[in-house]
């Protein structure tokens, strides 16, 4: 069995697919890449039993045939070439793939591609999401969320479908308990009463997935829902993606209340993003040892970003021109949960909302309505 392709082709697609590999398994099959030649398409399959993919794309091809194959080693060598085409022998009788190209060539020993795994077949009804919506939702709510947390909740983003203001939308969460970031995606079909958990593991490599998909051009995603699963398929021209992921069992936590997302509030501020964001990073040189705490005290027109300790070993403060709406107040935060905000913020400003130093502020793109993230304040 003789399968050639384009070499970036075979990069792109091996970085992905060796990402779904089990990285300590005790089963050698679920770190390799299954390959499999049809007619003139040629499928990579890979999976940790957690998450799964399938990408099946364009080749000359001259005969069918499976084979499995250590993912690492084929994709740190599949990175090394410089030729624009290459070839993959495969003996099934050997389970052995040689690769060709104008100037290398390396046979790796496999394992036979019955051996390998099977992905779960979705049988649920399938909706067209925008792929550019999932990815932004994703990056808007990830970074909040805790791996490590005896809440299995909290270890993913939470994804519902509910409307808003007459508009059907995507809510977007993830939280560690001490701030929670919220957005929001609209979108148009049937897809009611969705409310599922991803696990943020498994949301770094979807990422991966729809990035790919969309600098191939590609545009909608079909979401298909299934027992304990959800799938994301994607489709170009030539190349087609399925990206299968285990949910995580459980109800996130009501969030939309005033006691965790409050509407109202006594002091508002705009700051511009990158003064607060170089004011927190001089504090944090000294309070970086101390878990980030840092003191924000709201003037009249200004923010002086303080030093939170309870040792007087040193101290540091930075002053940030701001607008303010309201009385002054001081509150202590985890200046790290503000610098994470401000990566994922696209506006120049922040918004800052206060109803006192003990209840949690509210942060605002002031360019962005679908946004919404909470901080719990620590007591002074």
């Amino acid at each position: 069995m003789q399968i050639t392709l384009s070499t970036n082709i075979l990069k792109s697609v091996l970085d992905l697919a060796s990402r779904y590999v089990a990285k300590n398994s005790t089963l050698p099959v679920l770190q390799h890449v299954y390959i499999k030649a049809n007619v003139d398409t040629v499928l990579f399959r890979a999976t940790d039993m957690e998450k799964y993919i399938d990408i099946e794309v364009p080749a000359t091809i001259d005969m069918p045939g499976t084979l499995s194959v250590d993912a690492k080693t084929l994709t740190e060598y599949v990175k090394s070439l410089d030729d624009e085409m290459v070839t993959m022998v495969i003996d099934m009788s050997k389970n052995i793939i040689t690769l060709k190209t104008v100037s290398d060539t390396i046979k790796i020993k496999g394992l036979s591609g019955s051996e390998y795994v099977g992905i779960p077949e979705l049988k649920g009804v399938s909706h067209n999401v925008s792929a550019l919506g999932l990815l932004k939702g994703f990056n808007k709510v990830d970074y909040a969320i805790q791996e490590k947390t005896f809440v299995p909740v909290l270890q993913g983003v939470s994804i519902k479908t509910k409307e808003y203001d007459g508009l059907k939308k995507f809510s977007f969460a993830g939280s560690d308990s001490l701030r929670l970031a919220d957005y929001k995606v609209n979108y148009d079909g049937d897809l009611e009463n969705l409310q599922v958990i991803i696990p943020k593991n498994n949301i770094t490599e979807l990422k991966r997935g729809l990035e790919w998909y969309l600098s191939l051009g590609g545009v909608d995603v079909s979401l298909v829902m299934s027992n304990n699963l959800i799938g994301l398929e994607m489709r170009t021209q030539d190349i087609y993606i399925k990206l299968v992921s285990l949910l995580i069992t459980g109800n996130f936590p009501d969030y939309e209340n005033e006691n965790v997302m409050p509407t109202k509030f006594e002091t508002t501020v705009l700051v511009n993003k990158s003064d607060i964001e170089k004011a927190i990073r001089k504090v944090n040189i000294l309070t970086r040892d101390t878990n980030h705490f840092v003191i924000l005290d709201i003037k009249e027109d200004s923010i002086i970003c303080d030093t939170w300790s309870q040792i007087d070993m040193w101290e540091a403060q930075s002053s940030i021109p701001a607008e303010v709406t309201g009385p002054g107040l001081k509150i202590g935060l985890n200046g790290k949960h503000i610098l994470d905000i401000i990566r994922v913020i696209e506006s120049d400003k922040l918004q800052l909302n206060f109803i006192s130093n003990d209840k949690p502020i509210i942060v605002k793109d002031i360019d962005d309505p679908n946004f919404t993230y909470v901080c719990k304040p620590i007591n002074l």
